[in-house]
């Protein structure tokens, strides 16, 4: 477990950017509406917390069927929906960037 009070110390008021393949929060669109999952796995289950305690902004690949409806026009929105505090920045990715990039170099 990590001390947040340590890391806001080490920052020094400077802001944290994160940068991951991977998004903390998928926005998905259903019949009905738009869901907000978070992600899975242990990057997200390990600094979704410090992230949302200490601020700052993570940027990922917006692989969600509506990560960019709901994102402004910069790509941007904040998260957890639930009590936001922090920015997920979303990188636009073509098929092509998908396929040779994320499913291919990146794994």
């Amino acid at each position: 477990m990590c001390d947040i009070a340590k890391i806001k110390n080490l920052l020094g008021g400077r802001r944290l950017v994160l940068a991951s393949n991977r998004e903390p929060y998928i926005h998905r669109k259903t019949r009905e509406n738009i869901m907000c999952v978070r992600g899975s796995g242990g990057l997200v289950a390990a600094l979704d917390p410090m992230m949302q305690s200490t601020g700052g902004s993570w940027v990922a690949w917006g692989s969600g069927s509506a990560d960019f409806t709901v994102s402004n026009d910069r790509d941007r929105v904040k998260v957890p929906p639930e009590k936001p505090s922090y920015t997920l920045r979303r990188v636009r990715l073509s098929s092509r960037d998908v396929t040779q990039y994320y499913y291919g170099f990146s794994h």
